[in-house]
């Protein structure tokens, strides 16, 4: 039996509060999915004092992070978060693309706010909304059109690398299934009222 909702998010939130952010990646696109930019941002993170997965850590040191670097040269946690928060405060207009991307989210929130994930899951979403404005997640919202499942989806994913081209091209991958999966809703004629206050589901 799959574990509960409940249960799910109270894991992520366990997880979330406890971990501090290593890396923040991000590719600005226009509406059409054309790249304006990427940016890799690497914090501040001390192995010998800071928590963490050990998995993730061998994930990201077989990717290339230097840790010992990070330790000497990461950007502060706090001056980036004070910067990051800048920017959602300032861009009200911005639409915020991910694909299956809760942990993302969770941690890009903690980030902005400065405080713990909200107590409960039906908190969630709303708190996300209030801080970011439009939330997309293409993976979650794939199921309402027809033309990308499966496949499609996993082909653009599956050609992402770690770093800043990892980035990029999740960007670039992430704004061609965005722009694929607006003309699907205007052909299916699915309003904002009916769908887009549902674009994430943050436990699916």
């Amino acid at each position: 039996m799959g574990a509960t909702e409940l249960t799910r998010y109270e894991d992520l939130k366990h997880n979330v509060d406890h971990l501090r952010l290593i890396q923040f990646g991000i590719t600005v696109a226009d509406v059409s999915g054309n790249i304006g930019g990427t940016w890799e941002f690497n914090l501040r993170f001390d192995l010998s004092t800071d928590l963490f997965v050990s998995q993730s850590i061998q994930f990201l040191q077989d990717s290339g992070v230097d840790f010992d670097r990070l330790r000497r040269d990461g950007i502060h946690f706090d001056m980036f978060a004070q910067l990051l928060s800048r920017v959602v405060a300032r861009h009200r207009n911005l639409c915020w693309v991910t694909f299956h991307g809760l942990y993302d989210l969770s941690h890009t929130l903690k980030t902005v706010t400065k405080r713990p994930l909200p107590p409960s899951v039906a908190a969630f979403p709303s708190v996300l909304g209030i801080v970011f404005g439009d939330v997309v997640d293409i993976k979650y919202m794939a199921r309402f059109c027809h033309g990308l499942r499966g496949d499609k989806l996993q082909v653009d994913k599956s050609k992402a690398r770690r770093g800043w081209e990892g980035i990029r091209d999740d960007g670039a991958a992430a704004g061609r299934v965005r722009g694929k999966e607006r003309e699907e809703l205007r052909r299916n004629e699915l309003t904002a009222e009916s769908k887009m206050n549902k674009l994430i589901n943050p436990l699916d």
